[in-house]
Order: C-alpha cells, then structure tokens, then sequence
C-alpha cells in the first residue's frame, strides 16, 4: 500500500488534506477496515477510488505519525505496538519525548528501539535506558533487521540469542548490487 498526501484544499470551509492509499488488490473489504482505522485518528470523508481509498482529515488534525502507525496497523494487527519518533523534524525536544514515553511504559513492558547512527544524539539518548529491563536498542539498522524484530512473537520477551540469530541473519542484507550483478553476469558466462 502507498498513500500519496495532495495538497490542502476547501473541504466546507475549512482546509482539509487529501490523501490516496493504493490498496493492492483493492476490495471493498479492505476499503472499509482502512475507513474505520482512520476515522480514529481524525479522516472523517472517505471516497473509495478504482485503487484504493481517497481520504480526508481537517489539515489542523492530521499527523504523519498516526497514519504510519495505521498503516502498521493495517498490515500487521497482531504486531507490536510502534512509536515513531521523528527526531529533528517534528520534535521540539526530542530527548523529552523518548523519556515521556519510556517513562510511561510498566517494567515489564518490551521496548525495542532502533536508531540509524550508532554514536549519534539520538542513539545517545536512547542508550540512557539499556539498563532498563526489557530495553533493547539497535544501531544501524536496516528494514530486514526491523522486520525480522517485528515479526517475532510478541507474547515472549526477546532473549540475547534470538538478538544474535537476527543480527547475524540480517547483517548480509546490506549488499552492493553493481557488485553483485557484476559477479552474477560472469558467473553466468
């Protein structure tokens, strides 16, 4: 699925963003539980188009972070529940963000973090909790290795091996394809 933001328009007399999700393959069905997701978050006109859905929220109550994170739901109901946190682009204090939400998370509550840059502030920040029990933290991340942490069962904690296991299953994910063609094709040969 891809949503495609247009620009804000007069939807009576107020301003109003549009958004078009391209639901493949697109059924009814489908049309309807993504209507119901986002009506949570504040869409409150939906229009169902050949690829998918047209929606559209009061341009005061829309909210990058909740449509991903219906998107997320979308897809994977059962998963884990995602907080993203946009650091440096919509946080004014994004050390305070990270604090307010780990600090309102039980002990017994898993948090998995994942930052890009592995001695950047925003991994800093986040490495302030590893001792905090059920706190793992990934640097340099990459989408296998977050898929592969999301699609692990939910109801038991991550244990230190199954941290190792994806690591290692990931981390020959990252590949230079000119390379890789380039040894394919003499291969070939």
């Amino acid at each position: 699925m891809t949503a495609k933001a247009q620009s804000n328009l007069n939807h009576e007399k107020m301003d109003y963003k549009q958004i078009d999700f391209n639901i493949q393959p697109s059924s009814e069905v489908a049309q309807d539980v993504l209507s119901a997701m986002l009506g949570e978050v504040g869409f409150d006109t939906f229009e169902p188009t050949e690829t998918g859905l047209r929606a559209y929220i009061p341009a005061g109550n829309f909210s990058d972070d909740a449509v991903q994170q219906c998107l997320v739901d979308f897809f994977m109901p059962d998963m884990y529940e995602i907080k993203t946190i946009c650091a440096f682009t919509q946080c004014n204090n994004v050390q305070e963000e990270i604090a307010s939400y780990i600090e309102q998370q039980s002990d017994d509550t898993e948090i998995i973090a994942f930052s890009d840059i592995t001695f950047g502030s925003v991994n800093q920040w986040l490495g302030i909790y590893k001792q905090r029990p059920h706190y793992h933290l990934f640097s340099g991340t990459n989408l296998p290795l977050i898929m592969s942490v999301l699609l692990k069962p939910k109801d038991v904690y991550l244990s230190d091996e199954d941290i190792q296991q994806i690591i290692q299953e990931c981390t020959g994910s990252v590949v230079y394809v000119n390379t890789l063609q380039a040894q394919t094709d003499e291969d070939d040969e």
